[in-house]
């Protein structure tokens, strides 16, 4: 404090937390939140938090930890800002709380006239995971913020199963087979996948390239030429063995043929609608701590995320809901030049009916989502 200012304290406000798209207040209902959550804190009714609007510098490389006279303390530290007002304060969760069940969480607000009040302090329940979808404003469940995310017809190869020696892996492409059969020396499905993507692209005149999907174990297949031209590619996957008990390892084809182009990057909107069987992308909060332990490095508290671009969660976005049918989870991460904010795509189901406000969520192990809606809009066939 400079000379001749005074300082007083007092509980001025009780915080209320939103993460995940749950509004709780107080600590016996506060929301579950994981390490790197982007969380908002709003005052009681008739309350204020600070006098100030402030925004952090969008172009920064890190969010202060003072902002508009306000600061944030969960556990004594202070957190990163990203806006604050007299209603809305925007704050990170430390990836420093992971090995905690709860925070205290208080704001310490200093005043034009010097004086310093703090709120009251309350529990926050700290957990590894639990996903959050970014949505326009509006009433609830509110439209999802996706986009298209695949200008190339695609289609997908899942691989399950265990190793074992003498299994035959195979994808078929517009007829043509490739097959990798397993030996002593692979010890995950990921060898096998990625032993049938070298295969595939290998072959300079295939339609489609392959590559690993970022979550679970499976083949992408991409069609070569861009738009409705690279549509029906046909697609095919199975197994044998030399042993007579039978193969133990499983594949699928989830799509018997490549399908559902678009423009890569284009918001989904209601005047451009997504599509049965393309892939979105969202973006969401709250997946937690991400692997491999050089991404996690990287994973730094109110600090852009650098990369790498291939990370996941450590708990992986397990089950995706789209209209009541499960959507195919090809990627979940950390969003490289973003701060708490990860990057999902999603296959859609290719049976899905029209509907412009088809509901959706994603989970994560018992961990789910807020509900959110997406507008899609199935082919009309053509008049006969």
């Amino acid at each position: 404090m400079g000379a001749g200012s005074t300082s007083t304290t007092t509980n001025a406000a009780t915080i209320v937390l939103t993460a995940s798209s749950t509004t709780l207040s107080g600590g016996a209902s506060a929301a579950e939140i994981a390490p790197g959550t982007l969380v908002t804190i709003f005052p009681l009714s008739g309350e204020t938090l600070g006098e100030q609007t402030a925004q952090a510098d969008p172009n920064a490389q890190s969010w202060p930890t003072t902002l508009g006279g306000v600061q944030v303390y969960f556990n004594g530290m202070a957190v990163p800002l990203s806006y604050v007002s007299p209603t809305q304060i925007n704050v990170q969760m430390p990836y420093e709380v992971l090995d905690t069940s709860s925070v205290s969480a208080y704001v310490r607000i200093m005043h034009s006239d010097g004086s310093v009040t703090y709120t009251t302090a309350i529990n926050i329940p700290v957990v590894t995971e639990n996903p959050g979808i970014f949505a326009y404003s509006g009433n609830e469940p509110r439209q999802v913020i996706a986009y298209h995310a695949s200008s190339y017809a695609v289609a997908v190869v899942d691989l399950e199963g265990t190793l074992q020696v003498g299994d035959t892996a195979t994808v078929t492409i517009d007829g043509r087979n490739y097959s990798y059969q397993i030996q002593s020396t692979d010890t995950s499905l990921d060898n096998v996948r990625d032993a049938l993507v070298a295969l595939i692209n290998a072959n300079p005149n295939e339609l489609v390239t392959a590559s690993a999907a970022g979550q679970f174990d499976r083949v992408i297949l991409t069609a070569k030429i861009p738009g409705p031209e690279g549509n029906g590619i046909t697609v095919g996957a199975g197994q044998s063995s030399t042993v007579s008990s039978g193969a133990t390892i499983v594949l699928t084809a989830l799509q018997t043929s490549t399908c559902c182009a678009s423009v890569a990057g284009a918001l989904v909107t209601q005047d451009n609608p997504a599509t049965p069987g393309e892939l979105i992308a969202i973006y969401t909060t709250g997946l937690g701590v991400i692997q491999p332990d050089a991404a996690k490095n990287q994973a730094t508290t109110g600090a852009v995320y650098e990369g790498p671009a291939l990370n996941s969660p450590n708990a992986p976005v397990d089950n995706a809901q789209v209209g009541g049918k499960t959507a195919n989870v090809l990627f979940s991460g950390l969003l490289p030049g973003s701060i708490g904010v990860y990057k999902v795509i999603l296959q859609l189901d290719p049976t899905l009916g029209t509907n412009p406000a088809t509901q959706m969520y994603i989970a994560q192990d018992v961990f789910t989502s807020n509900i959110v809606t997406i507008p899609i809009v199935a082919a009309t066939p053509p008049t006969q």
